[in-house]
C-alpha cells in the first residue's frame, strides 16, 4: 500500500507511493496527490475501510469527536465527508455519533474522543465490522463503542461498555490499575458498583494514544497505550475474549527484549506494513505539536513474527525523515552565492531545534549549488556544505536567527544582516579579498546595529524597494504585516532608524484568527506577466510574501506608492505552513523561482515550467568532500538526468520499478565527471536506473515528471 503520513505541526497531509520493493524505503514523496485530500484535517488521520468495498476511508478528529471521510475513487482519488450521522435530535450530522443507555432510556450522543487523542479502530469483536475504543470524558476508563453493522456500509455504533477492559489509568501520572469498575450506563458488559474504582472521575493528563493488535495470538485484541505526558508506550494484554476484555498484565516499556520506544513526549503507534513483505511493522512518531526532537523521531521496529504474534526489532530512529532536508522548527531559506561561482547557493536559517520544553537552538546551514547550468539549459543541484554555517549552533542562547543579504558598503560583495527571535538585527561585514571568493562574514557594530525592532519572529529581506541606488531593509513578522525601513544613508554606508520605519508597508495585513501571520516578504523587478525584467522600460517591483497559512501573495503597483496600498495581483497556495521565501530566477529561465522553508523544517521548491526536489544529503554532517560514488539529479525530471561519478561508466539501461527492462541508453560524456542522459521519452512515475562499471552495478531510482509540467515540491 502507499503512505499518508499526518504532521499534527500545521496540519499537512503527506503521501508517499510504495514501488512495491523489499529492499530499502519503497516510499517516494508524490506531492502530486496532495490536493486530493480535505485540508481540514486535524488532531489525527487514520485509515479504515469500515464499509469494505477494498477502499481504504479516513478518519479525523472534529471539534465533535471523529469526522469520516468515505474514499469513493474511481480513475481520481475522491473523498466525501458523511454529513449523515444522527444526533440526539436525530438532526444529519458531520461527526459520528452512537446510541447508549441513559437513566431515562435510549439516548444517542457524540463518540467521544478529546482532541489530542487518537482512539483505536479495530474489529474488537470479530464480527467484521470496525469498532471502536477510546478514552472518555472523564479520562480514566476506556470507552467501547461497537458497530452493530445494520447495512455493512454503515458505522451503527452503540456504547457498549465505558471501562473496556476493566481498567484504569492514573489521574495525574500513567499508571495502570487492572479490575478498576466503572458505573456502566446499562451496557451489557455492565461492572458491579460495589467494585468501583475510586480514581472515577478524577482529572488526568488529557492526551491518550491507543493502537489495538493481537500481541499473543489468543484471537483477541490487545493495546498499546501512550501518553501526552511520558515518552514510554504501554502493552496492555487483554486476558478475556473478543466479547469480554480484561486487561490482565502490561508492560510498561514495549517493546521488551531490545530497544523500548523512548520519544520525548507522546509517541503514537502505528501498525503497517512498511517493508512489502506481507507483515505488519511498527512505527513510533511523536504525537505532540511543539514538543519533540526535530530529528530521529520516527522510530521503526520490523516485525519478524506474525501479524498476530509479532516480534519486533528495532531498526531506525529516522523512518523517512533520513531522505529528507529537515531544519528543525520555522525553516528560512536565502538565496545568495556564497562561493563566488555565479551559482546560487542556500543559507538557510530557522527558529530553532528543539532541546527541551520552551527551548531552541538556532543555526545556519550552508547548501551548495552544485548544479550544471550551460548556455541552453540550467540543472540546479544543491549538496550541504555546512551544517553549522559560521558556528552560530554553538551558542545555546542562539535561537529565531534569520539571514538576510545585500552589499551594503558598495564593496561589489554581499554583507548579511541577522534577524533575531525578538526583532534585533545584527550586522556582519563580508570581508573577502574579491566578489569571486567564499564570502567571510564578521560581525561590525555600525550605527544602526542592535537598534532596530524587526518585530518579532521576524523574515527579512534587503532590497532598494525605493529605486534611489541604495538598498532597504524590510520585515515581515509574527503579526502579520511588513515593516520597511528605508536606508537614509547610501550604497557605502547604509543607515537604518526606528524614526525612519513604516509599520504599515503596502498596507499588507495577512493573519488568522489569533492575529498572527508570519510574514515574510521577497522582491524582485518584473513586468506584468511576472517574468523577469532589470531593464527600464517595463519592469515593476513586485513583491512575494510567504505566510502561516500557506498561500504565497505577490503584490504590485509598489513603485511610486511606498506609503499607500499595494495591488494584490496572483496567490498561490502550497502544502505547508509558516511559508519563509526567497526569489530569484535560478534556473536562469527568466522567470521566477521560489524557495520555501515551513514550519516543521522542511524546505521545498517551486520552478517554472518543470518540477525539482532538494535532494537530501546523506546525513546532517555530510560535507562535499565526502559525496557518495554516484549522484543522479535532478530527481524528479522531465526530460534529461545527469550523473556524477567518480569511476568510469559502462552501460546505463533503464528499468521500470518491477526490473523489467525499457531501453539500453546511450549518454553524453560532459566534464568533470558528468554524463547526460535522455528520459523523456519514459511514462510518469518511479523507474530505476542501472549503472553499470568495470567493477559492480548500481540501481538507482527517479520519478519521471510529465513533460513541461509545473510542479510544486
Amino acid at each position: 500500500m502507499d503512505l499518508l503520513v499526518f504532521d499534527r505541526d500545521g496540519n499537512i497531509l503527506r503521501t508517499f507511493l510504495n514501488d512495491g520493493s523489499q529492499l530499502g524505503n519503497p516510499y517516494h514523496y508524490a506531492p502530486e496527490y496532495e490536493q486530493f485530500f480535505s485540508p481540514d484535517f486535524y488532531g489525527f488521520v487514520q485509515t479504515y475501510d469500515y464499509n469494505a468495498d477494498g477502499k481504504m476511508d479516513l478518519f479525523t478528529a472534529h471539534p465533535f469527536g471523529i469526522a469520516v471521510f468515505v474514499n469513493e475513487s474511481d480513475s481520481v482519488l475522491r473523498f466525501r465527508e458523511r454529513d449523515d450521522f444522527l444526533d440526539i435530535d436525530s438532526n444529519e450530522v458531520y461527526y459520528l455519533t452512537t446510541e447508549y443507555q441513559a437513566s431515562f432510556g435510549t439516548t444517542r450522543s457524540n463518540v467521544y474522543t478529546y482532541v489530542d487523542d487518537v482512539p483505536a479502530l479495530a474489529d474488537f469483536n470479530g464480527d467484521g465490522y470496525m469498532d471502536i475504543v477510546s478514552f472518555g470524558v472523564f479520562g480514566n476508563f476506556a470507552e467501547y463503542y461497537e458497530n452493530r453493522g445494520v447495512g455493512a456500509k454503515d458505522l451503527d455504533l452503540i456504547l457498549k461498555t465505558q471501562c473496556w477492559g476493566v481498567f484504569s489509568e492514573g489521574g495525574t501520572d500513567n499508571n495502570i490499575v487492572m479490575n478498576s469498575f466503572c458505573a456502566d450506563s446499562g451496557g451489557t458488559d455492565r461492572m458491579s458498583l460495589n467494585s468501583m474504582d475510586p480514581v472515577r472521575g478524577a482529572a488526568r493528563h488529557i492526551g491518550s494514544a491507543l493502537m489495538a493488535i493481537d500481541l499473543d495470538q489468543d484471537q483477541d485484541l490487545d493495546l498499546l497505550l501512550s501518553d501526552v505526558s511520558f515518552g514510554n508506550t504501554k502493552a496492555l494484554y487483554n486476558g478475556g475474549d473478543n466479547k469480554k476484555a480484561v486487561i490482565t498484565s502490561f508492560e510498561t516499556n514495549y517493546p521488551t527484549g531490545g530497544t523500548p520506544i523512548d520519544l520525548p513526549i507522546f509517541p503514537g503507534s502505528y501498525y503497517l506494513d512498511l517493508d512489502n513483505d506481507g507483515v505488519k511493522d511498527l512505527v513510533s512518531s511523536p504525537n505532540n505539536v511543539g514538543a519533540s526532537d526535530d530529528f530521529e523521531n520516527v522510530w521503526f521496529y520490523k516485525n519478524k513474527g506474525q501479524n498476530d504474534l509479532p516480534d519486533f526489532e528495532f531498526k531506525q530512529k529516522d523512518f523517512l525523515s533520513d531522505e529528507v532536508v529537515d531544519l528543525g522548527t520555522m525553516a528560512s531559506p536565502v538565496f545568495i552565492d556564497i562561493d563566488g561561482d555565479s551559482l546560487l547557493d542556500l543559507v538557510c536559517g530557522n527558529y530553532g531545534e528543539f532541546q527541551s520544553f520552551s527551548e531552541y537552538q538556532s543555526r545556519l546551514v550552508y547548501f551548495k549549488n552544485t548544479g550544471v547550468y550551460t548556455d541552453s539549459s540550467a540543472f540546479p543541484s544543491f549538496q550541504l556544505a555546512d551544517d553549522d554555517f559560521m558556528g552560530f549552533g554553538q551558542d545555546p542562547r542562539n535561537q529565531g536567527l534569520i539571514p538576510a543579504f545585500g552589499d551594503l558598503d558598495a564593496d561589489g560583495d554581499l554583507d548579511m544582516v541577522l534577524g533575531e527571535v525578538f526583532g534585533n538585527a545584527v550586522y556582519y561585514e563580508n570581508q573577502a579579498s574579491s566578489p569571486t571568493d567564499s564570502a567571510v562574514f564578521v560581525r561590525k557594530q555600525v550605527s544602526w546595529d542592535s537598534t532596530l525592532f524587526l518585530g518579532y519572529n521576524p523574515s527579512l529581506t534587503i532590497y532598494d524597494v525605493d529605486r534611489d541606488g541604495d538598498l532597504d531593509l524590510i520585515s515581515g513578522g509574527r503579526y502579520g504585516r511588513i515593516y520597511f525601513f528605508e536606508n537614509t544613508g547610501n550604497a557605502s554606508q547604509a543607515s537604518f532608524s526606528e524614526s525612519n520605519k513604516n509599520e504599515d508597508f503596502g498596507n499588507v495585513e495577512i493573519v488568522n484568527l489569533i492575529g498572527e501571520g508570519f510574514t515574510s516578504p521577497s522582491f524582485a523587478l518584473m513586468d506584468d506577466s511576472l517574468k523577469y525584467n532589470t531593464s527600464a522600460n517595463g519592469a515593476s517591483l513586485k513583491m512575494f510574501v510567504g505566510s502561516y497559512n500557506g498561500t504565497i501573495y505577490v503584490y504590485g503597483n509598489i513603485d511610486g506608492n511606498l506609503a499607500g496600498t499595494f495591488t494584490g495581483l496572483d496567490t498561490l497556495k502550497v502544502n505547508a505552513k509558516n511559508l519563509r521565501l526567497s526569489v530569484a530566477d535560478l534556473s536562469k529561465d527568466g522567470k521566477p523561482d521560489i524557495v520555501y522553508g515551513e514550519n516543521s523544517g522542511g524546505m521545498s521548491f517551486i520552478l517554472q515550467d518543470r518540477g525539482f526536489k532538494l535532494p537530501a544529503p546523506n546525513s546532517r554532517v555530510e560535507v562535499l568532500e565526502e559525496e557518495t560514488e554516484f549522484t543522479l539529479f535532478p530527481n524528479p525530471t522531465n526530460d534529461h538526468c545527469f550523473i556524477r561519478a567518480s569511476v568510469g561508466i559502462d552501460q546505463i539501461e533503464l528499468m521500470d520499478v518491477q526490473g523489467r527492462l525499457h531501453a539500453k541508453r546511450s549518454f553524453v560524456q560532459l566534464e568533470d565527471g558528468l554524463i547526460r542522459f535522455d528520459v523523456s521519452d519514459l511514462p510518469e512515475g518511479i523507474h530505476l536506473v542501472r549503472i553499470q562499471t568495470a567493477e559492480e552495478v548500481i540501481l538507482k531510482k527517479f520519478f519521471k515528471l510529465p513533460s513541461n509540467g509545473t510542479q510544486a515540491y
